[in-house]
């Protein structure tokens, strides 16, 4: 793997690029604050597949999520001078994964393809469960997962579940993660916002970081 930081569109961008030729281009959405290293299993389980990995650091005290969006399908016309892509994929977590719902229903509907959300949250401003935007919109194929034991500041009003619940035909699949917290997605516990959100058993965080490697490998051969 080759890894090196370029800006893309304006934004500094990580691109991690596999020992052959790759067949795909996924961006890797990081939550809040999070440092892309946390995803570092999720980028190999891509790069091992044979795709190219785009990240960005989410800033969220600088930039607004529909920002965020823009910048993706901003850097992916930048990107795909390089490479005969005429679409991508996208994997995210918390804001990352309200941000790659956006670009798929909203940004860049027609390029989006496969779309894994990971514990998406939807505030500031609400989105979806607002009515404003739906996920049928979507021409990709959309998959939320949610992890349970949720985090300091997720409510029902704006947690995954009721992401879903605004529009579950949009939804290829749904996976809740039992007894899992926010962070479990993250390597090493996502740094300090992962100390602010800790919640869910050692079992169940287990149980869904590897969930979730196994579902990236499985939809992204």
């Amino acid at each position: 793997m080759q890894q090196a930081r370029v800006k893309l569109a304006g934004v500094n961008v990580t691109v991690s690029t596999p020992p052959r030729n790759p067949s795909s281009a996924t961006f890797l959405l990081p939550g809040a604050m999070i440092s892309i290293s946390e995803y570092n299993s999720i980028r190999d389980v891509l790069i091992k597949n044979n795709h190219v990995v785009l990240s960005f650091y989410c800033n969220v005290l600088t930039t607004k999520h529909r920002i965020m969006a823009q910048s993706v399908k901003n850097i992916f016309d930048d990107f795909k001078r390089q490479y005969a892509f005429d679409s991508y994929n996208i994997v995210g977590h918390s804001v990352g994964a309200k941000v790659a719902l956006l670009v798929a229903t909203d940004i860049d509907v027609n390029r989006a393809s496969t779309v894994v959300a990971l514990d998406p949250i939807d505030m500031n401003p609400a989105e979806f469960t607002s009515g404003n935007v739906k996920l049928s919109n979507a021409k990709s194929s959309l998959y939320i997962t949610w992890a349970t034991a949720g985090g300091a500041g997720i409510t029902n009003w704006n947690n995954p579940r009721a992401i879903y619940q605004s529009d579950p035909s949009a939804v290829t699949r749904f996976v809740d993660f039992q007894d899992a917290g926010h962070m479990a997605y993250t390597d090493n516990g996502g740094g300090l916002p992962g100390l602010l959100m800790r919640s869910g058993t050692k079992e169940g965080n287990k149980r869904a970081h590897s969930g979730t490697l196994e579902l990236v490998e499985r939809l992204f051969p």
